[in-house]
């Protein structure tokens, strides 16, 4: 069963891996087969042990964009470079703690990068996910996980819900497969490739949804757009200093429709005044990754700080305030 204290108790309909896929059923939609194709590596910072690759079978989506890359590749490569920002904040101080840290998936989608994450760390996962189309695959392949490895079902719990910078009722705009959900502001925004299929959601924000408390190793933000709104949402979690690496997509026709840009995205990312943003290329466009680097979190973890993903070099060290001189134990 799956610990909910990584989670406010009034957060309601969660979904785990112990439990039917959810939605039961749904018109047109069905599983393709297919699987990542990879061995469950549980290395930290250093190199991966070897080990032989598995089929893990996922529920994929015919004709559509990660469903196909995963078909040809094994995997989604955005989803093994989380990965890699996951390790590279591994604390040897932390191991054997209580409760592992957690992965935050804001826009799980279909579940390729949850489940890699699952597959490859220690992780706890909670990921949210509002469309019941992308739900239908993410249940699934999640279901198939756990029915192969128990111990999943008391690692992820999803949140069918959208992410905001407050509570309000909206409509979730479904345009194609499982990647291609679009976000229906209440107040008059509109997004590209929507369609008249709609799905009422509810809408939270990070703030009043998971615990105060909680220790987030990495919070990834894929949220059609709408990154913005929901870092405005964000606010005590960022200010916590608990959040120790985030990753948010720019998408600036996206990002524009929501009345944002990259500028403004920067800044909202910014409020932990401990992050360093750099801004990296992805398949399909740029990220902000921002990491905890300031200069006594440098000076402690030294390794961290190059970020094996961006190869060696010094930390770019910026000063603290008095106010985050330590580093909160979990």
């Amino acid at each position: 069963m799956w610990t909910p204290d990584v989670l406010l108790p009034d957060v309601p309909r969660l979904w785990t891996p112990d439990m039917r896929p959810q939605p039961p059923t749904a018109a047109n939609q069905t599983c393709r087969r297919g699987g990542l194709r990879m061995c469950r590596d549980y290395s930290t910072a250093g190199a991966p042990r070897s080990c032989v690759k598995e089929l893990h079978e996922m529920c994929l989506v015919p004709n559509e964009h990660i469903s196909d890359t995963i078909g040809k590749l094994g995997h989604f490569p955005d989803c093994e470079w989380l990965v890699k920002a996951w390790r590279s904040h591994d604390d040897p101080e932390m191991r054997g703690a209580r409760q592992p840290d957690t992965f935050v998936d804001a826009g799980a989608n279909i579940g390729a990068c949850s489940l890699e994450i699952l597959l490859r760390t220690d992780a706890r996962v909670v990921a949210f996910e509002p469309s019941p189309v992308n739900r239908f695959y993410l249940t699934r392949s999640l279901r198939m996980a756990a029915i192969r490895d128990p111990s999943i079902s008391r690692r992820i719990v999803v949140v069918p819900f959208a992410l905001g910078a407050h509570y309000q009722q909206s409509q979730l705009h479904l345009s194609g497969g499982g990647s291609a959900v679009m976000p229906s502001i209440a107040g008059g925004g509109t997004t590209r490739n929507a369609t008249n299929d709609t799905a009422a959601i509810e809408m939270r924000s990070l703030d009043d949804t998971l615990a105060p408390d909680l220790r987030i190793r990495l919070l990834k933000l894929d949220v059609q757009g709408y990154e913005c709104e929901v870092l405005k949402g964000a606010g005590r979690l960022l200010r916590s200093h608990r959040v120790l690496a985030l990753t948010a997509e720019i998408d600036r026709a996206l990002l524009g429709a929501q009345g944002c840009d990259a500028d403004a995205l920067r800044a909202l990312i910014q409020q932990d005044t401990w992050f360093n943003v750099t801004r990296r290329p992805t398949m399909s466009e740029s990220t902000f990754f921002a990491h905890r680097c300031g200069a006594l979190f440098c000076e402690k973890h030294k390794a961290i700080c190059r970020m094996e993903m961006n190869g060696p070099g010094s930390c770019p060290v910026r000063p603290e305030p008095s106010a985050t001189r330590t580093i909160a134990p979990v």
